[in-house]
């Protein structure tokens, strides 16, 4: 199960990030992504 939500998630693009990690009897792997957003924040001037 692990390696197939890993998986989806690198065809999305996201990354590995760390080592696989067991707790509680579970499996778990960190993946990271960047975010689009629609309305990125806008730079302002200082008055």
């Amino acid at each position: 199960e692990l390696s197939e939500a890993v998986n989806a998630k690198l065809d999305e693009g996201w990354k590995l990030f760390g080592h696989p990690f067991a707790h509680a009897g579970e499996f778990y792997q960190a993946v990271v992504g960047k975010v689009e957003v629609d309305n990125p924040p806008r730079k302002t001037t200082e008055d």
